[in-house]
């Protein structure tokens, strides 16, 4: 299955990420790049969507999945952070990738990412 996702390659767009957007397209996502390797963080304050997140090495391998993260309504909201360092991060809706039947180890296809801030 093919998605359209937008990029977030510089460090405002990582920060923003899908904060404060009340929908997502079925096929949409956003995928978070970094310039090398890193145990990522992220929370789901200001996100008003439930999303799962694939976390994905430099070859674009699945390495963790978190599925269905709920919205953070008020604070202190959780942060989840990986144990391993990965390059890329994809947040799709809730449910993406068990109805897509995605799982660790599998390879997907990224879009070429001209530049990436740090």
């Amino acid at each position: 299955m093919a998605l359209w996702v937008s990029v977030a390659a510089d460090r405002d767009s990582r920060e923003r990420g899908l904060m404060h957007r009340r929908e997502l397209g079925r096929r949409e996502g956003m995928l978070f790049v970094y310039p090398s390797a890193r145990r990522i963080s992220i929370w789901m304050k200001n996100t008003l969507l439930p999303l799962d997140v694939l976390f994905l090495d430099d070859s674009g391998r699945v390495v963790a999945i978190l599925d269905n993260l709920p919205p953070c309504r008020r604070d202190p909201c959780r942060v989840y952070q990986m144990a391993r360092a990965t390059k890329y991060m994809l947040e799709v809706n809730a449910g993406f990738a068990a109805d897509n039947g995605i799982s660790i180890g599998q390879a997907l296809a990224l879009p070429e990412v001209p530049y990436v801030e740090e």
